[in-house]
C-alpha cells in the first residue's frame, strides 16, 4: 500500500488518501515510466494481496490497497481487474463498518462502469456514492459523484442535464475553495459547449484548463483539454493549429502511459491532416493511425 500510494504524486500529480509507515524498502523510481514498469510487473501480485488481506480480516488494508491501485488500473485499461478489486473493497468496508470509505469505492465503481459503457450501472453506483456522502456530511465526496453523474449524462447526450450537474458541482467546489476541482468542472462545461457549437466559450475554458493542468501535472486531463481545444480550432477552419495541439495532446497521453488516449488523439490527428493535405494523403495517414490504434488498451479517459 505504501509503494502504490507513493506512485500517485509522480503518475497522477495528486496526493493519495494515505501512505502508511513501513520498514519495507519502497521503490526508488521517481519517473513515470519507471513507476509504470514497476506496477506493470507487480499488478497480479498486488491484486492477490488485496484478496489475501481481505481473507485474513485485514479489511482496512484490503479496501485501501484496492482504491490506491484503482487509478493505475484505470490508466492501463484494466477494467475487469479493477471491478474485481472494488468488489473485495466494498465487502471489506462493509465488514469493517467503514461507511466513509465506501463513498470512494462506489465512486470508483461508477467511473469504471462508465468507461465500459455500462451507463445504467454507472449511474446506480454514482447515485449510491452521492447519497451516502450526503448522509455522512462528506460534501466533497457528494460533489465528485455529482460531477461524474454529469459525465454519464453527457455520454447519453442529455446535455442540459450534464450542464446542470457540472454547474452545480463547480459552484460547490468554488464554495469549498477548491480551485483545481472547479477548473476541472469548467473543463467539463467546455466539452459541452463544444458539442452544442459554443466555440468561443469552449476555447476560453480549454485554454485555462491547459494552463492549470500543466501547472498541476495532471497529464491525462491535459491531453483531453488539448484535444478539445484542437477540435475548436479545426471547426474554426485552422487545421494547422489543430494539428499542433493534437501533437501536444499525443505527447501528454504518451507520457501518461494512456494507450487509448493516444489512439483517440491519433484519430483526430488524421482528421486534421485530411484538412491540411487532401484526400489521398489523408487516407494514408488514417490507415497508419488505424494500425497504431488497433494495439491500444481498453478505452480510458481523463480523471479528476
Amino acid at each position: 500500500l505504501a509503494a502504490v500510494a507513493r506512485s500517485w504524486p509522480v503518475l497522477f500529480g495528486r496526493e493519495p488518501e494515505v501512505i502508511p509507515e513501513t520498514a519495507v524498502p519502497l521503490p526508488e523510481a521517481t519517473d513515470r515510466e519507471g513507476l509504470l514498469q514497476w506496477l506493470d510487473a507487480r499488478h497480479s501480485a498486488l491484486t492477490e494481496m488485496i484478496r489475501h488481506a481481505a481473507a485474513g480480516g485485514r479489511h482496512w488494508h484490503a479496501a485501501r490497497l484496492a482504491t490506491a491501485l484503482w487509478r493505475y488500473q484505470y490508466l492501463r485499461g484494466l477494467r475487469d481487474e479493477a471491478l474485481d478489486c472494488l468488489r473485495i473493497a466494498l465487502d471489506s468496508d462493509r465488514a469493517a463498518g467503514d461507511r466513509a470509505h465506501q463513498v470512494e469505492v462506489l465512486l470508483q465503481f461508477g467511473h469504471t462502469h462508465r468507461a465500459l459503457g455500462e451507463l445504467d450501472e454507472a449511474v446506480r453506483r454514482l447515485a449510491d456514492s452521492r447519497a451516502l456522502a450526503l448522509e455522512l456530511g462528506d460534501r466533497k465526496g457528494a460533489l465528485l459523484a455529482l460531477a461524474s453523474l454529469g459525465w454519464c449524462q453527457r455520454q447519453r447526450w442529455r446535455l442540459a442535464e450534464a450542464r446542470a450537474c457540472a454547474l452545480e458541482a463547480a459552484e460547490g467546489f468554488r464554495e469549498l475553495g477548491d480551485a483545481d476541482m472547479e477548473t476541472n468542472l469548467l473543463d467539463d462545461l467546455a466539452h459541452i459547449d463544444l458539442l452544442v457549437g459554443e466555440h468561443e466559450s469552449a476555447a476560453a475554458a480549454f485554454e485555462k484548463s491547459v494552463k492549470v493542468f500543466t501547472d498541476r501535472d495532471w497529464i491525462q486531463n491535459l491531453g483531453a483539454a488539448l484535444a478539445g481545444l484542437a477540435r475548436v480550432r479545426l471547426r474554426g477552419g485552422d487545421p494547422d493549429a489543430a494539428a499542433e495541439l493534437l501533437e501536444q495532446a499525443l505527447d501528454a497521453y504518451r507520457r501518461a502511459g494512456d494507450g487509448y488516449g493516444q489512439a483517440f488523439v491519433r484519430s483526430r490527428l488524421a482528421q486534421a491532416r485530411a484538412c491540411q493535405s487532401g484526400p489521398e494523403r489523408a487516407e494514408a495517414a488514417a490507415l497508419a493511425e488505424h494500425a497504431l490504434a488497433s494495439t491500444a488498451a481498453v478505452p480510458s479517459a481523463e480523471l479528476r
